[in-house]
C-alpha cells in the first residue's frame, strides 16, 4: 500500500472530517466515499483498488478505443464498478497517473451523468442540460455560448442542405425531422429574443427554464439531446479538423430512467443519438460532408483536415447489465419493424455488432480494507485513536469473499450473497444507521476479536495440515454477521415486502403462512435456471432463464394440486396470492437492497399519446391477468419475459431461512435487542454465580428459538403428510423442481439430470443443532476470554445446551416417524441417514447428561 504524502495529508484529513476531532465521524465519511466524494486524484492515488482482471480490462478497453467500433457499452451488475472503471480510464488517459498511457493524440472526455436526484425525471433532466450548457453566469462565457450556438446552427443546416444537394436523402430527413425543430427553438428564445447582454445570470436563467419547460417534451427529447451532443463536439472543431482530439463521450446511470413514461429515454435519445452517428459514420461521402463543414467553422480552417471519425469518436454507454438487454433488443424489434425508407441506415447498427461489450466486476473486501488501512493509517499520523466500530467492521470486511475457506465451508462466506454483488449497498445501509450499529453492535467488537482471532488461526492451522481448524469460531461469526445483516434490512421500512414475503414467511406458524405461496415460486425460478444461463448475445435472451408462463402455468397446477386435497373444501392458495407476490417484490425499490430476480421484458414502442399510460418496466401486473384471461393461448409471448434469480434469491432461500439467527432474530425480544447468541453469552444483570441455567441470558434466546422451531417444522410435516405426500413421496420430494434444494448435487455419469435437495425441516433442524453445538465449545473451551465461568457454571452450561440438542434430535426423530408411517422412506434417502445419526447422536447426548448431573449431585 502506497504511503499517504505528507502533501496529501492536510487535504485528505480536510475532506475526510479527520480536523473535526471525532473519530466515529471520520470513519464513517471515510467509509462512505466513492470517486464521486470531491477527492479528485486523490481517489485514484489512495483508494483505488484494481483487481488483474480489471486492469487486463482497462487494457483491452484502451485498445478498443482504436479498433474502429465507434460505440462501446460498459455492462455489469449494480454498483459493480462501471463508473469508477471509466473514470480510471480518464484519469490515466488524462496523464495524472504514474502508469502514462502514450497517445497519439489528445483524449478529450464528455461526461453526462444521468443519475437521478429526488423528484427527477428524463424530461426534466434534459432541460437541465440544456439550461447548464448555454446559460453562464459570466457574462462574457454567456456571449460567447450564444456565438458558438449561432455558428453550430448554421453548420447543421448547412450539413442538410448539402445532404440534400448530394441526395442523400435519409440522413436529410432525419436531420429535418429531429432538429431543425432544436435550432427554430435556439434561435428564437436564445439569440434573437433573450436580451442576455442585458439580463442578469438568474433573470436569464429563469427566462430559459421557463420556455424550455413549455417546448421539451416526449416526442422531441431525442432531438434536443442529440443537438446537444452535435455541439458539444462542435466546440471542438479546431482539434478534431487538425486530428488532435479523440472525443469520448460518455453516458453514464442511462438506465435510471426505466420507469414509467421515462421509458422514452430508451426510445428516443439513445436510439436517436446511436443511429444518427452510426449512420455518418459508416457512409464515407456523408462522413466527407461532415467534416468539410466543421472545417469551414474552424478559427484556422486548413485545406485539407485529416479525419476518421472511428478513430476519433467513440460513444460510451454505462449499464445495468439487465438493461443492457433491454437496450439492444429494442434496437433489434425497431430495425426489424422499420418501414419508412427514410429510417433504413439504422438496419445495420447491432447486427454488425457495432456494440464493444465490457463486463466490470468489484472486489469489495479489498476496497472496504483498502479503506480501513487508510483510515488507521491517517489515525496513526495525526494521532487520533481508532474509534468504536473499526474493529467490528474490520472483522466484517475480512470475510468477504473469504477464499481462505475451506471449500467445505463455502457456504459461511455466502451470507454476503444477500447483497447480491451490491456489497456497497451494505456500508450504505451501516453509514445510514451509524448510531443504531454503534448501540447495538460495535459495542460488543472485543467479542468478536477474540473469535475472529481463532478463525484466523484455524486458517493458518488448516494451511498447515492441523485438524484443528476449530471450525464452530467460523460458524459462530457468520451467525453475528447474519443477525447483522437482519438488523440493517429491518431498518429499512421499503423493504417491508421483501421480509414478509420472503424472509419471514413463516414468522407465525398460527397465521396459515406455513403454506405461504412466496417460497414455491422462488423456489422454482432458482432451480431451473441457473445464473451460468445468463445469454451471452442479444438472440439468446428468448432462449434462457425461466419463462413467465411456464412459472405461472406450473404454480398454478400446484395450487390446484393442493387445493384438492382440501377436505374441508376451503383452499390452501389462490392465484391472488401470485399475484400480489410479483406486484410487491417487482415494485421493491431500495437503494439498499436488490432484487430477488431480474427478469427480461420485450420493450414496446410508446407514442406520446399513450406514454402516460405505459406501466413500469418491472410490473407483471398486465402479463399475469393476460395469462388468467387467455391460458395457453398467450405462451409463446408471456414466455418471451425470461426471468434468472439472483444470488439473494439462492442464498435466501438455501441458507438464510434455516438459520438458527433468522429464528432467533423473528422472535422480538426488545429487551435482548435481538442480539447474535454469540453476544448473549453472558450472565442476567445481578448474577455473580450461576446455579441455574435461567440465569444465563442465552437461555432465554434458545428456549424460545427451539419452541418457534417445533412449531413451524411440526406444522410443516404436517402439511406435508396430510396434503402433499401423495403428490410428492419422499423419495421422490427432493427431485421436484418446485421443492428441491437448489444447491443440487448432480447424479453419477448417465444421470445428470437427477437431483439431491433436502427437506427444510432437516436442513433447519440439522443446522440449529450444528451452530448450538458450537456455541457449546465456546463456552466450555473459551468462554473464560469472554464470560468469567467456574468448573460448576460450565457443566450447568453444558448440561442445559446437550438437553437443548437433544430436543432437536428428537424433534426430528418424531417427525421423520410420521412421514414414514404415511409413505414409508427407503434406506438410500437421506431422512433415512439423518435419522440413524440422530438416533446415535440422542444417546450419546443423554449419556453426557447423565454424567455431568451425577457430577453436579456428588
Amino acid at each position: 500500500m502506497k504511503p499517504i504524502l505528507p502533501a496529501h495529508l492536510e487535504e485528505l484529513k480536510m475532506k475526510l472530517g479527520f480536523n473535526m476531532l471525532d473519530p466515529e465521524t471520520a470513519l464513517q465519511n471515510t467509509m462512505a466515499i466513492d470517486n464521486q466524494t470531491n477527492l479528485g486524484k486523490l481517489f485514484f492515488e489512495y483508494f483505488y483498488v484494481p483487481s488483474d482482471e480489471i486492469i487486463r480490462e482497462e487494457g483491452r478497453f484502451l485498445d478498443a478505443l482504436d479498433d474502429g467500433c465507434l460505440f462501446k457499452l460498459i455492462h455489469a451488475n449494480s454498483k459493480n464498478g462501471k463508473t469508477t472503471f471509466i473514470n480510471h480510464i480518464q484519469y490515466l488517459l488524462n496523464g495524472e497517473s504514474d502508469d502514462v498511457v502514450s497517445q497519439d493524440v489528445k483524449s478529450e472526455f464528455i461526461l453526462f451523468d444521468f443519475e437521478l436526484s429526488d423528484g427527477e425525471n428524463f424530461l426534466k433532466k434534459v432541460r437541465s442540460f440544456i439550461t447548464e450548457t448555454f446559460i453562464k453566469r459570466d457574462n462574457s462565457e454567456q456571449q460567447s455560448i450564444l456565438g458558438e450556438l449561432a455558428k453550430n446552427n448554421s453548420f447543421v443546416l448547412n450539413f442538410l442542405a448539402d445532404l440534400q444537394k448530394a441526395k442523400q436523402g435519409n440522413p436529410a430527413n432525419f436531420i429535418n425531422n429531429n432538429l431543425v425543430s432544436v435550432i427554430i427553438f435556439i434561435k428564437k428564445y436564445l439569440l434573437e429574443n433573450g436580451n442576455f447582454n442585458k439580463n442578469e445570470y438568474e433573470e436569464r436563467l429563469i427566462l430559459v427554464q421557463s420556455v424550455v419547460q413549455k417546448e421539451i417534451n416526449i416526442s422531441n427529447c431525442g432531438g434536443y439531446f442529440l443537438y446537444l451532443m452535435l455541439f458539444k463536439i462542435f466546440q471542438y472543431r479546431d482539434e478534431i479538423t487538425h486530428n488532435r482530439v479523440k472525443i469520448i463521450l460518455v453516458l453514464d446511470n442511462i438506465d435510471d430512467y426505466l420507469v414509467n413514461n421515462d421509458i422514452t429515454f430508451l426510445q428516443y435519445p439513445q436510439i436517436l443519438f446511436s443511429t444518427f452517428f452510426f449512420m455518418i459514420s459508416r457512409q464515407p461521402e456523408i462522413s466527407n460532408i461532415f467534416i468539410r463543414l466543421l472545417n469551414e467553422k474552424a478559427t484556422k480552417p486548413i485545406e485539407n483536415p485529416v479525419f476518421s471519425f472511428r478513430k476519433q469518436f467513440s460513444f460510451i454507454y454505462l449499464f445495468r447489465t439487465a438493461n443492457f438487454y433491454i437496450f439492444a433488443n429494442l434496437i433489434e424489434k425497431i430495425r426489424a419493424k422499420l418501414s419508412s425508407p427514410s429510417e433504413k441506415f439504422c438496419s445495420g447498427l447491432m447486427i454488425n455488432k457495432e456494440f464493444y461489450e465490457l463486463h466490470t466486476e468489484s472486489l469489495t473486501s479489498e476496497i472496504i480494507k483498502l479503506r480501513l488501512d487508510r483510515f488507521s493509517e491517517m489515525a496513526r499520523l495525526i494521532g487520533m485513536s481508532l474509534p468504536r466500530g473499526y474493529n467490528f467492521l474490520t472483522t466484517l470486511a475480512d470475510n468477504f469473499d473469504l477464499k481462505e475457506y475451506p471449500k467445505e465451508q463455502s457456504n459461511v462466506r455466502r451470507i454476503y450473497n444477500i447483497w447480491n454483488g451490491d456489497k456497497f449497498a451494505l456500508w450504505d445501509l451501516i453509514n445510514t444507521y451509524w448510531k443504531e450499529c454503534s448501540d447495538n453492535y460495535f459495542k460488543y467488537e472485543e467479542i468478536l476479536d477474540i473469535l475472529y482471532n481463532n478463525v484466523q488461526l484455524s486458517v493458518q492451522n488448516r494451511k498447515n495440515g492441523d485438524d484443528d481448524v476449530n471450525e464452530w469460531y467460523i460458524y459462530l461469526l457468520r451467525g453475528v454477521h447474519i443477525n447483522f445483516f437482519l438488523f440493517l434490512l429491518e431498518s429499512n421500512a421499503d423493504l417491508e415486502p421483501l421480509l414478509d414475503h420472503t424472509i419471514y414467511p413463516y414468522r407465525d406458524p398460527s397465521s396459515g403462512k406455513i403454506k405461504s405461496i412466496s417460497r414455491i415460486i422462488l423456489n422454482y425460478i432458482i432451480n431451473n435456471s441457473d445464473r451460468k444461463d445468463r445469454p451471452k448475445k442479444i438472440r439468446e435472451i428468448h432462449k434462457k432463464g425461466i419463462g413467465l408462463y411456464d412459472l405461472l402455468e406450473k404454480v398454478k397446477l400446484y395450487i390446484e394440486q393442493v387445493n384438492e386435497k382440501a377436505l374441508d373444501g376451503n383452499p390452501f392458495y389462490s392465484f391472488e396470492e401470485v399475484e400480489e407476490y410479483f406486484a410487491e417484490l417487482c415494485g421493491l425499490k431500495s437503494d439498499h437492497f436488490a432484487h430477488l430476480f431480474v427478469f427480461y421484458k420485450d420493450q414496446i414502442i410508446v407514442n406520446e399519446a399513450k406514454a402516460e399510460e405505459y406501466s413500469n418496466i418491472y410490473d407483471l401486473n398486465d402479463e399475469i391477468l393476460l395469462f388468467k384471461e387467455q391460458g395457453v393461448s398467450c405462451k409463446a409471448e408471456l414466455n418471451k419475459i425470461r426471468i434468472f434469480h439472483n444470488d439473494s434469491a439462492a442464498y435466501i432461500s438455501d441458507s438464510l431461512l434455516t438459520s438458527f439467527e433468522l429464528y432467533s432474530f423473528t422472535i422480538h425480544k426488545p429487551e435482548f435487542l435481538n442480539l447474535p447468541l454469540l453476544f448473549v453469552m453472558k450472565k442476567k444483570d445481578g448474577i455473580s454465580v450461576v446455579n441455574h441455567e435461567s440465569q444465563f441470558v442465552f437461555y432465554n434466546i434458545i428456549n424460545d428459538v427451539y419452541k418457534n422451531v417445533e412449531d413451524i417444522m411440526n406444522n410443516m410435516v404436517d402439511f406435508y403428510i396430510s396434503v402433499l405426500i401423495s403428490l410428492f413421496p419422499p423419495d421422490k420430494f427432493p427431485c421436484d423442481p418446485i421443492f428441491s434444494k437448489q444447491y443440487f448435487i448432480p447424479g453419477k455419469r448417465g444421470e445428470r439430470d437427477k437431483i439431491e435437495g433436502d427437506f427444510q425441516f432437516l436442513m433447519t433442524i440439522s443446522r440449529h443443532i450444528t451452530y448450538i453445538q458450537y456455541f457449546r465449545q465456546i463456552v466450555l473451551k473459551y468462554s473464560d476470554r469472554i464470560i468469567e465461568l467456574n468448573a460448576a457454571e460450565k457443566k450447568i452450561a453444558n448440561v442445559y445446551l446437550l438437553y437443548i440438542l437433544k430436543k432437536y434430535f428428537s424433534l426430528y426423530l418424531d417427525n421423520y416417524k410420521k412421514i414414514d408411517e404415511k409413505s414409508p422412506v427407503s434406506d438410500n434417502n437421506k431422512l433415512y441417514g439423518v435419522k440413524i445419526t440422530y438416533t446415535r447422536f440422542l444417546s450419546t447426548a443423554n449419556d453426557y447428561i447423565e454424567r455431568n448431573i451425577f457430577d453436579l449431585i456428588r
